[in-house]
């Protein structure tokens, strides 16, 4: 059975008349005959009764023509998914986050943006530490990755997502909380005597040298108590008296209770998480989603009008 003799089936079911239908199908009226009878001969049944006044649709006939509809309906889908596979508007991509750039970066409303305007595309997310989605981005076992670096890493394309003021985070309880005045911020050399609660190293490298080094410029070491796997457990510790830490402003949307977040003086905005890729695979979806998050970026930046 081929496609072409169930094309000419449906138009002559439309039509009942062999002229019209071949007419409509581009074609003399004897190649149709031909092609019909070979359907019919193919299937062992008769599609049709005619005479030299109408052609009339046989009871199994007019049973194949429901299977026969589906059939080609299944087709020109499946040839227009193709089309969407070559042209990269089709497909899965696996991405990498960690929950805090999720729940608290604007990742979500990202992915949301992303599968309102490309429906054929799924997005297969799986929650890991900065620096795993890294090294599983460079194996080719994640597509994209969103982590929570200053800076993008070694070996892979990167595009800023997010800029923030980093931010000192204290327990509720902290001495210092009660000198400060509303708008008041905090010398970061203030916390030069505490206990910090910090990302290990191997969770989040890049984002926890940049902590260091901002305690450095301030001329002090910070003496790292507790290492732990997410910005989350940073401000859950924090919370609960065990130190402190320096975070990114969105983490005091976190709503954690007994965590206080206090602006550090002089600071100034700095990359808190990249979008990376692996420069050498270009995975379906994957230009869409990075014109998707250069599009956030686009709006977060744009001045806002008074109301």
């Amino acid at each position: 059975m081929e496609l072409r003799q169930l094309k000419h089936f449906v138009t002559l079911t439309e039509e009942l008349h062999f002229g019209r239908a071949a007419k409509r199908l581009h074609m003399t009226q004897p190649p149709l005959s031909l092609s019909i009878g070979q359907l019919e001969a193919r299937l062992g049944f008769k599609l049709f009764t005619r005479d030299s006044k109408r052609v009339l649709l046989t009871p199994a006939g007019s049973a194949f023509l429901v299977k026969a509809r589906e059939l080609l309906l299944h087709l020109e889908q499946t040839h227009e998914f193709g089309q969407m596979l070559a042209s990269g508007r089709a497909g899965q991509l696996e991405i990498g986050f960690s929950s805090a750039t999720l729940l608290y970066r604007g990742l979500a409303s990202i992915f949301a943006d992303f599968t309102a305007a490309n429906p054929d595309v799924h997005l297969a997310l799986r929650e890991a530490s900065s620096q795993e989605q890294c090294d599983l981005v460079r194996a080719g076992r994640l597509d994209a990755g969103f982590v929570n670096f200053s800076s993008p890493p070694p070996g892979l394309e990167g595009m800023v997502m997010m800029e923030e003021h980093f931010m000192a985070c204290l327990p509720a309880s902290h001495p210092a909380l009660k000198n400060l005045g509303a708008r008041a911020g905090i010398a970061i050399e203030a916390l030069r005597d505490e206990d910090f609660v910090l990302i290990s190293e191997k969770a989040a490298r890049a984002y926890r040298n940049h902590v260091i080094a901002l305690c450095d410029a301030a001329g002090f070491q910070p003496r790292v108590t507790l290492d732990v796997v997410s910005l989350l457990s940073v401000v859950a510790l924090v919370a609960h008296g065990m130190g402190v830490s320096i975070v990114p402003e969105s983490m005091s949307r976190a709503g954690i209770p007994g965590a206080r977040f206090v602006r550090i003086r002089g600071s100034q905005l700095q990359p808190s998480v990249h979008m990376v890729w692996n420069r050498e695979r270009q995975p379906t979806g994957l230009t869409a989603l990075i014109d998707t998050v250069q599009q956030s970026v686009k709006a977060r930046r744009a001045p806002r009008r008074p109301a």
